[in-house]
């Protein structure tokens, strides 16, 4: 046989048909009354159907952040936590470090003046995200920086596969849920950006494009270029390590100089970024305004979290009809990807059902093309 072997994670990719994110909805009823059996279960027919299950740390914040509903709130917390640390779903980043990504990128794309120029800093980066042990590493751009400083070589000394090995918030999450549950309030800054979005649309209400100057651009570019720099200061206040986008874009951008330059970093996010170099920001920009229009609910800043994932998974499965409406209407935004497909299940004693079955229905339909 020429070349070598397929190793046994190539197999398994090979063998995966397609991802389906989990709504908190359904999370919370596997964590707090489905039991352990039912959680492996629901693991052996993913895999046997070709199904990857994803879990995204907003869900995980929101999961660990209800009310317990066993006597017992540390054994509440210790259930949910095993639950959703189990190593047989693909564990997402945070969204922090996805949007942190996607500056970092047009920044070197468009404005690399503004690059903090030392190759460890960009290394740390990369290796930074608080959000799973095995972290992907954005590879196109490590080849992108590779003429500049070697990157892409010092990537490949510290790489197993295409990932990165570091420390972090699931073994915590498993080893300390109480204090996971806290760590996880501390960190949400992103949440807390979703909040004040929807509370300062309430009264402008407005529609997916904005008069800026004489011109009508999209929302999602207004909504970018100007809360950014108010969450990155709002950041300062907070200690180093929980702070976000702070925390991954300090080292690696000089954003002193970034945020002073107003007219360069309008231009930035107004007229020189595509909306596929930066798929995070368009899809929290968009779905807000729809949101607004909608009907706002205490979940309404999870979903805008959420809704970030929806181009890294093919389908999506949610009790609540509230986000698969908004998903609907973000299809009909010109996405520039495909969005992940939503399937609504029952809330409750129904919900593994449903979800198995929507897992064994797209099990067996034809393999998406990459």
């Amino acid at each position: 046989m020429d070349g070598e072997a397929p190793s046994s994670g190539e197999q398994r990719r090979a063998q995966l048909r397609c991802r389906v994110l989990l709504d908190t909805n359904v999370w919370a009823q596997l964590c707090d009354y489905e039991g352990r059996a039912k959680v492996r279960a629901l693991y052996k027919l993913s895999r046997a159907h070709g199904v990857q299950i994803v879990v995204a740390p907003p869900v995980v914040y929101e999961v660990m952040a209800r009310p317990p509903v066993s006597p017992s709130a540390m054994e509440a917390l210790k259930e949910r936590a095993w639950v959703l640390s189990r190593s047989w779903w693909h564990r997402e980043p945070s969204d922090a470090y996805l949007e942190a990504g996607e500056v970092f990128g047009v920044v070197t794309r468009y404005r690399p003046e503004w690059l903090r120029r030392r190759r460890q800093d960009l290394l740390n980066f990369f290796a930074d995200d608080w959000s799973k042990d095995y972290l992907s590493i954005p590879l196109a751009l490590a080849r992108e920086l590779a003429g500049q400083d070697g990157i892409a070589r010092e990537l490949t000394k510290t790489r197993v596969g295409d990932r990165l090995r570091v420390p972090g918030f699931w073994k915590r999450l498993e080893s300390n849920p109480g204090g996971f549950a806290h760590l996880m309030r501390d960190r949400q800054v992103e949440l807390d950006r979703a909040r004040s979005g929807v509370r300062a649309m309430r009264s402008d209400a407005p529609g997916l494009t904005v008069t800026v100057g004489r011109s009508e651009v999209p929302y999602w570019r207004a909504w970018s270029a100007t809360t950014l720099p108010i969450a990155l200061h709002e950041e300062r206040r907070k200690p180093p390590g929980g702070r976000g986008l702070l925390d991954f874009l300090d080292p690696v951008i000089d954003l002193d100089e970034a945020l002073t330059a107003r007219k360069s970093w309008e231009a930035l996010w107004l007229d020189d970024v595509k909306p596929d170099e930066v798929p995070h920001h368009w899809l929290r920009g968009t779905a807000l305004p729809l949101q607004v229009a909608s009907q706002i609910t205490p979940g309404t800043p999870g979903d805008n979290q959420l809704v970030a994932y929806l181009f890294r998974t093919e389908h999506l499965a949610t009790a609540d009809k509230g986000l698969v409406r908004l998903v609907d209407d973000l299809a009909g935004c010109d996405p520039p990807y495909a969005l992940a497909r939503s399937h609504r299940v029952r809330q409750g004693t129904d919900t593994l059902e449903d979800v198995m079955t929507a897992i064994e229905g797209v099990g067996a339909s034809p393999r998406p093309r990459s």
